[in-house]
């Protein structure tokens, strides 16, 4: 099984890196590698991945790589990336 555990936070509207959501707001930033984190936790093997739209525009795949490269040097069990895979 795979899961998508993170949808769509990064912001493509403007030059902010993640989007403004409840998640971030009371959480914190840090609220992507905390999903993980507890996902891992229940999933067993599943999969886990994060999932978002308009990768293929160079604007969004920049920042989509930027959040993803600093989560996976925080060691975050990040098993893959999803392009609308729900």
């Amino acid at each position: 099984y795979d899961w998508d555990v993170v949808n769509e936070a990064v912001e493509d509207k403007t030059e902010k890196l993640l989007r403004d959501s409840n998640w971030r707001r009371i959480i914190g930033d840090d609220y992507i590698k905390i999903a993980f984190e507890i996902a891992k936790e229940y999933v067993g093997d599943g999969k886990l991945f994060y999932n978002d739209y308009n990768n293929e525009m160079p604007y969004k795949l920049e920042k989509s790589y930027k959040l993803l490269k600093d989560l996976l040097d925080k060691d975050t069990p990040i098993d893959g990336v999803g392009i609308q895979s729900h």
